[in-house]
């Protein structure tokens, strides 16, 4: 029957409740992203599409919620697509929710789902999740490949290591840069082969530790992927290291599976047009990459601005400058980054400008942290 296949094995049940579990902890650490009745802006997938208001996104909410959980204690058909088919209807109800982990997680779901549907054909589900990952790593290295990733890489996401190190060494320290580049893409490869398998995913496992240890805890920076990191280690161990029997061909074409042809396509082939900015960054693994865009709002310094709007109390004020730099309102705001399309710092600046358009003097638009080496700017007229 269409929803009824609850025939999973012990690692489909267990990648389950992984996935739920993971999915649940980036929701609760990043909890105003999902509702409305908060202080940043919501932007629906469909533009004429209203935002789900409050008190019904709280009930969507809600009953996602309770829909994850119950996964997590019993694995039900059904509930695992009326679970999907509430996650889809609070993702398009705001785009600012496609975040990366998300995102992974809802298609890991669809496969799960649909692998209890095909009863004990686990190893063509499990031959899935593999090839997402492969392509995960492969995009997340190959993104890598630019000018910013290479002079300030280290430097963002290890700077105790300018701090301990001799000074001389500094000059040399951005060749780990290209390291990490070429570590990342090759990794991905080595899962695919056998002989190379279990290597590749324990330097893999480690690698997600670091971004855990060293990007959460030590730099207290986004703990929001922290159980993302901890879902990886989890599923690198029991697709690649507890079940490594998978030949090559399987992982890359799995008898031809529709399902699986459509994860080549949606996380093997669409990537590569975000390289040319004709796909989504944040659906083509463009993480800690220097790749992601920001707007900052410059405001007249003697404007007095309006006092009841979202945005107020994010205002970065000094002598001279008045400004709202939108990635960190986001961050305080939404304890997550916004989804870095121009799209949405479009939609976003428009209500900055529907309420502050003289007060403003120009919009710098570029890359996250280097916005105003692109010279892109927008008007409120524009």
């Amino acid at each position: 029957m269409l929803f009824m296949g609850n025939d999973l094995n012990k690692e489909s049940t267990l990648i389950i409740r992984l996935v739920v579990a993971g999915f649940l902890a980036g929701m609760a650490l990043s909890y105003p992203l999902w509702t409305t009745f908060r202080e940043f802006p919501s932007v629906p997938l469909i533009g004429f599409s209203p935002a789900v208001l409050f008190p019904f996104d709280v009930i969507f909410i809600l009953l996602l919620a309770i829909g994850l959980i119950w996964l997590i204690i019993k694995q039900n058909g059904l509930i695992l697509w009326i679970t999907v088919g509430l996650a889809l209807v609070v993702f398009t109800a705001d785009q600012l929710r496609w975040q990366p982990w998300a995102f992974l997680y809802f298609i890991m779901l669809i496969i799960l789902g649909l692998g209890m549907q095909r009863g004990r054909r686990n190893p063509e589900t499990l031959n899935t999740l593999r090839l997402m990952l492969v392509c995960v790593y492969f995009y997340s290295g190959i993104v890598k490949i630019n000018t910013y990733f290479f002079a300030y890489g280290v430097y963002s996401f290890f700077p105790w290591m300018y701090a301990i190190l001799p000074g001389f060494t500094h000059s040399f320290l951005p060749v780990l840069n290209v390291f990490i580049i070429i570590a990342e893409i090759l990794l991905a490869a080595g899962l695919v082969f056998n002989t190379t398998r279990e290597k590749s995913a324990k330097l893999l496992m480690l690698m997600h530790f670091g971004i855990a240890f060293f990007i959460v805890l030590v730099n207290k920076w986004n703990p929001v992927i922290f159980p993302w990191n901890m879902v990886m280690i989890s599923l690198l161990y029991i697709l690649f290291i507890r079940n490594s029997e998978a030949k090559p061909l399987e992982i890359f074409w799995n008898n031809g599976n529709l399902s699986h042809i459509v994860v080549i396509l949606l996380l093997g082939v669409l990537p590569a047009l975000s390289l040319v900015d004709k796909w989504d960054k944040y659906l083509s693994s463009h993480l800690y990459s220097f790749t992601t865009d920001n707007a900052i709002v410059e405001f007249d310094p003697d404007a007095t601005l309006p006092e009841d709007v979202i945005w107020q109390p994010y205002v970065n004020r000094t002598d001279s400058t008045q400004t709202l730099n939108i990635f960190r309102w986001s961050m305080a705001s939404l304890k997550a980054p916004v989804y870095p399309e121009s799209r949405i710092f479009r939609s976003i600046t428009d209500e900055i400008c529907a309420v502050a358009r003289e007060d403003i003097i120009q919009i710098h638009y570029g890359l996250l942290h280097f916005e105003k080496d692109r010279e892109e700017v927008w008007l409120c007229e524009e």
